[in-house]
């Protein structure tokens, strides 16, 4: 995570590959012939490529810099919410979703999608949370509308008013392509062409990082919803799922260029007022809290029993319950789940009630 608390901008892959072919072998400046500015075109050779950086990070093993990103999921997967905390991190400095580092700059959202839920409710929720002393001086806009891509005059008017509003983004989210694209058909791979020739379009004017926010379709197993192209077209692409009855998030890396694929993050909802935020949470956590619907079955706890032989406290049999290899978060989360359980789905095995403390219940199988 290093170097992420400062506020150096990467060069986008013109600018990249325009400064390694105008390096001569011994550092020397070459003429090229053409400007940098002038051409996104560039001839570059192997005695060249061992110039070319390595990608950056704008939020640290999720989204590239200078990139086009693609986050989907089914309705209610909880999209708005991280892309939100993803913007308003890169804005603030503050690692995103409470764990991932970040590099700072102005961030714009446009959301087609509830903005004034976002500007009321979402962003004074996630600068409580995240305890933002100041919430007016982060540069983090909403822009209420989401232009339409197949329309060039749109794009080129929210650029205008980006740049009206003296602000230089990092990072522009386009929540949601359906909006972006309204009235077209999303399984042509002409309206995925609009839309990629619109975020390459804001990411070469701004230098800057683009996230389109889509759904999936009817079975998430086949990816976004429409054609293909959209994910084609994308230089890194999210799945988002959500087990809405235990509260948990997961976002999945399905594709990224010029890079590893990441492993899968993970993030609690926490409810704050009308809103929530999500916070991210271990792997084993992630396990317990969703495993066999969130919990044990009564056979689980009562085979744990047996094999324990005596009446035990809430703690030692959560121990016995998670993965053998499992840390203390998935013992804490079992823990929970036991005792949220206990006077319900699990009171055949209760033996007696405690007078207080996580280990209060004590746990034994009635004869």
């Amino acid at each position: 995570a290093a170097g992420y608390a400062g506020h150096v901008r990467a060069k986008s892959v013109q600018e990249t590959f325009a400064h390694c072919t105008s390096i001569g072998e011994n550092g020397d400046a070459q003429p090229t012939g053409v400007s940098a500015k002038s051409s996104k075109f560039r001839v570059i050779f192997p005695r060249d490529m061992h110039n070319l950086p390595e990608p950056q990070y704008l939020v640290h093993s999720i989204i590239p810099d200078c990139a086009v990103s693609l986050i989907y999921g089914p309705p209610g997967s909880c999209k708005s919410f991280l892309v939100m905390d993803l913007l308003a991190s890169i804005a603030s400095g503050q690692p995103a979703l409470g764990k991932f580092p970040t590099l700072q700059g102005d961030a714009v959202l446009c959301a087609g999608e509830a903005p004034y839920a976002i500007a009321r409710k979402r962003w004074p929720a996630w600068a409580l949370v995240r305890g933002i002393a100041d919430p007016d001086s982060v540069r983090f806009a909403i822009v209420p509308a989401v232009p339409l891509v197949s329309d060039p005059a749109e794009i080129a008017t929210l650029i205008e008013a980006i740049e009206a509003a003296s602000v230089t983004p990092r990072i522009v989210a386009l929540d949601t392509v359906a909006r972006a694209i309204a009235g077209q058909d999303e399984n042509d791979m002409r309206s995925a062409g609009h839309v990629t020739a619109a975020a390459e379009r804001i990411r070469d004017r701004f230098n800057c990082a683009v996230v389109l926010v889509h759904h999936s379709g009817k079975d998430e197993d086949k990816g976004a919803r429409g054609s293909s192209a959209f994910e084609g077209n994308a230089d890194a692409v999210f799945k988002m799922s959500r087990d809405r009855e235990r509260g948990v998030v997961s976002l999945k890396c399905t594709k990224i260029k010029d890079a590893d694929e990441t492993d899968a993050a993970y993030f609690k909802e926490q409810r704050v007022g009308e809103s929530l935020v999500l916070n991210w949470i271990p792997k084993d956590e992630h396990a317990s809290l969703t495993r066999k619907n969130g919990g044990p079955t009564r056979s689980d706890v009562g085979t744990a029993l047996r094999r324990l032989g005596i009446d035990v406290p809430t703690r030692p049999l959560a121990v016995e319950l998670v993965e053998a290899d499992a840390g203390e978060h998935a013992i804490n989360a079992m823990v929970r789940l036991l005792q949220r359980d206990a006077k319900g789905s699990f009171a055949a095995y209760v033996v007696h009630q405690g007078t207080g403390g996580r280990d209060g219940t004590m746990w034994g199988l009635r004869p």
